[in-house]
């Protein structure tokens, strides 16, 4: 599989990432890193920080210490996701992406709604509650995949949890 970052919002220049590495750039919550998986068209959203690693050294099956247990590199890995707050890699077979994706669509919506909530029940005054209000619309307005409708329904999701918000106030 090949990795692509989208062109258009990466200083003009496409970025395979076949040879693995860190990425740089937004999270998740500011519209994350727009990718595109070139073997299947399926686009991606990665995130700054997280970490490309190559078919290769994940397939290794040669074991080595880690932590006290004898371990693949596939097996550190999940390790080292586990330890950060992520899932266990499934053992063999493709990992559903629709699942993954619904949990992370829910658990960004309900993320958004606790920044709503926290936000309402600052002490910040009606126009800097509006304020943020507004900017985090923009924000989410310019991170916007028109040419996604899927992405574009999430996202319109999220901004109505915003103006819910904006009218509680």
């Amino acid at each position: 599989m090949s990795i692509y970052l989208d062109k258009t919002k990466h200083r003009g220049s496409e970025t395979k990432l076949n040879a693995g590495g860190v990425l740089v750039g937004k999270r998740h919550s500011e519209g994350g890193i727009k990718a595109v998986n070139n073997s299947t068209g399926q686009p991606l959203e990665m995130e700054g920080g997280e970490v490309v690693i190559t078919r290769d050294a994940v397939s290794d099956k040669e074991k080595r210490e880690f932590e006290g247990k004898m371990l693949t590199n596939k097996e550190i890995l999940s390790e080292i996701n586990q330890s950060g707050g992520g899932i266990s890699f499934a053992k063999g077979g493709e990992v559903d992406a629709r699942k993954n994706n619904n949990k992370r669509i829910k658990e960004l919506l309900e993320s958004e709604k606790k920044q709503v909530d926290m936000l309402l029940s600052s002490r910040e005054s009606k126009l800097e509650k509006m304020r943020a209000i507004r900017r985090r619309i923009n924000r989410i307005n310019k991170n916007i995949d028109e040419s996604n409708d899927e992405e574009a329904n999430i996202w319109e999701a999220v901004k109505r949890i915003w103006r819910k918000g904006q009218d509680k106030i």
